[in-house]
């Protein structure tokens, strides 16, 4: 498990991140619409051209590893999907 500092330098990270691309307003669809499972998320993150989508989807199955959140998984799935 990461200790409080690791994390506390991954949410500043993540914070950072999405300050810098504008702080875009989220949408998520209800997260019955996406079905895919990790395998076809990090293989459609692969072929994105965007670096950024990969970062993001392995930074989402690293926290689900940790807090078993569905939230993770329709996050990155929403990404590969919408970009």
């Amino acid at each position: 498990m990461m200790s409080n500092m690791a994390l506390n330098y991954h949410w500043l990270g993540l914070c950072s991140a999405y300050i810098s691309i504008g702080r875009p307003l989220i949408h998520f669809k209800e997260e019955k619409t996406f079905r895919e499972g990790w395998e076809d998320i990090f293989k459609r993150a692969r072929t994105n051209l965007d670096p950024h989508v990969a970062k993001l989807v392995y930074s989402c199955s690293e926290e689900y590893k940790i807090y078993s959140d569905p939230i993770y998984r329709t996050i990155a799935a929403y990404k590969v999907t919408n970009g």
